[in-house]
């Protein structure tokens, strides 16, 4: 049997220091990771991570509130 592992990556957009960026970006994957325990994924099948703003889906200046940079994205491992 293949055991699967989920990894969460939060992340967010151009607005604040990168250490709020990052902890944004870190509360995201947390509470991505809390609904998908609640839906019966158990924790040890799951890392988080916080990406900030290094990777952003759209680029933009800096102080930029793109939405579709605050997001989680979830990469299954095995």
């Amino acid at each position: 049997r293949t055991s699967v592992h989920l990894r969460l990556a939060g992340h967010s957009h151009r607005s604040g220091s990168p250490a709020v960026n990052r902890a944004a970006g870190l509360r995201r994957a947390q509470a991505v990771r809390l609904e998908l325990e609640k839906r019966g994924i158990p924790r040890n099948a799951m890392t988080i991570a916080s990406f900030g703003e290094d990777q952003p889906l759209v680029p933009t200046e800096d102080g930029v509130r793109e939405v579709q940079n605050r997001r989680v994205v979830i990469a299954f491992e095995e």
